[in-house]
């Protein structure tokens, strides 16, 4: 099992400390944890062979490939690989999914609350990419950007922090924005070799590495957003009067300054007016709408894009097993990364870790309650027989029958105190919202002119 940590692709590492294995070491696998190269200095794209774009994900073929061509001496089986991660973990492992570039390197694929088919975050197309290093060269005021060989020398010039922090740059007027998610944000972009086109028609046409894939969310995802509005209140006013136009398109589109389109605003009212009621965000972005407010970003950020990932894949006979991940317990990021009351809350954005991992972000001493002890072992259980057998529920196990997702059934596993199947109508009438209404971008996204460097053909 291959472990691709998250973080945003701005931090986080394979450290012991931070994701300890001893969970999976305890079922009979062979774990391999990575790292990759992270933020500007992991994706930026320069058009060129020193900084093609997509650094960060090439980083984990290269891992990949080391585990063909090691594992078996660890006790390894180079035939049974299973990739597996979370949050922008989840993202590189479903880059992965799509790249040719990694077919025959791997057998299954687990994403937890993440998929580059989210509409928060999406892929840039080449022109995009060079368009963002042209920014980023602006911000460090290269005087030569008539080359990307030149905007290349000034920027290897700066110091890797900076570079690494430029993304998180941000005006007076939004500095919010700027804390909430980098303005700046890494993404895939489309070079015709590691990303030949964009990916919804890759997985539309099947033009994917068909394995079999597990993939799931929590019940809150959007919290890790939402939960700013409660400790800065204030924010709430700000966003009311600027949701349609600043606000909604960057929480649920990505999309900051000019970025932002036309289409942008239009469907950002559209969906709020679903989610809040008649009056949209001017009536009702309050406090007393928080949960619709935190289902709106939910679906945004991770729903849509993993309903969509599990739906194309099984459209083309792959074996799909989804899950809906809703047990409340002690910890979770409402506690542990705000400083909130985490019982008042739904279960957040990586809620799920705590389960999985000892020592988890270097708290190694917690201590289960019986019922945490159950939804651990259950999911540790379920996360090893997927990567033996890929079956969360193989023949004689004596747990919940997890079953296997159709286009026809889209059920998934509730994981909770009471483990069953379901397919509620909030979650179908929430993504088929969406699915009336969302369009991916073709093409170019940013404005401005082309650059006048163009690559070889």
């Amino acid at each position: 099992m291959l472990w691709i940590p998250g973080g945003y692709w701005v931090f986080g590492s394979n450290g012991y400390n931070l994701y300890g294995p001893m969970h999976f070491l305890e079922r009979d696998v062979v774990f391999v944890a990575v790292n990759h190269r992270l933020g500007t200095l992991g994706w930026m794209s320069l058009g060129i062979p020193e900084a093609p774009g997509n650094q960060g994900v090439l980083d984990n073929i290269a891992a990949l490939k080391w585990v063909q061509e090691n594992i078996a001496a660890f006790g390894g089986d180079p035939n049974s690989v299973t990739l597996f991660g979370m949050s922008s973990g989840a993202w590189s492992a479903s880059y992965l999914h799509l790249t040719p570039l990694a077919k025959g390197l791997y057998h299954r694929a687990i994403f937890q609350s993440g998929s580059l088919l989210n509409p928060f975050w999406l892929w840039r197309s080449h022109h995009d990419g060079l368009l963002q290093s042209d920014w980023l060269a602006d911000v460090f005021q290269c005087p030569d950007v008539s080359t990307p060989q030149a905007k290349l020398e000034c920027l290897q010039a700066a110091n890797h922090r900076d570079i690494v922090n430029a993304g998180s740059i941000g005006d007076s007027a939004n500095e919010f924005l700027a804390q909430v998610q980098p303005i700046l944000r890494p993404n895939g972009v489309i070079d015709s070799e590691f990303l030949p086109e964009a990916p919804h028609h890759m997985m539309e046409a099947g033009d994917y590495n068909h394995v079999d894939l597990m993939l799931g969310m929590t019940d809150g995802e959007g919290l890790n957003q939402a939960v700013n509005f409660i400790k800065y209140p204030d924010l709430f006013t700000a966003a009311k009067f600027l949701w349609d136009s600043v606000f909604g398109p960057f929480f649920l589109f990505g999309r900051y300054g000019s970025d932002i389109t036309a289409e942008d605003v239009r469907l950002t009212k559209i969906l709020t007016e679903y989610y809040l009621g008649t009056g949209g965000a001017i009536l009702n972005f309050d406090e007393a709408h928080f949960d619709n407010i935190t289902d709106m970003i939910t679906d945004a950020y991770i729903w849509y894009g993993s309903h969509n990932h599990a739906k194309w894949a099984a459209s083309h006979g792959d074996n799909v097993y989804k899950y809906m991940f809703r047990f409340k317990g002690t910890y979770g990021q409402c506690n542990w990364a705000y400083g909130l009351d985490n019982s008042k809350f739904r279960v957040a954005h990586s809620d799920e870790l705590w389960y999985q991992w000892h020592p988890y972000y270097k708290m190694g001493s917690i201590a289960f309650k019986p019922e945490e002890q159950v939804i651990s072992d259950t999911m540790m259980d379920m996360w090893t027989n997927f990567a033996k057998y890929g079956d969360p529920t193989p023949p004689g196990w004596d747990g919940t029958t997890w079953e296997p997702m159709t286009v026809d059934n889209q059920h998934y596993l509730v994981i909770d105190n009471e483990m069953k199947m379901e397919l509620s109508e909030a979650y179908t009438d929430r993504m088929a919202v969406w699915e009336k209404n969302y369009i991916y971008p073709e093409g170019d996204s940013i404005p401005g002119p082309i650059p006048p460097w163009q690559p070889p053909n």
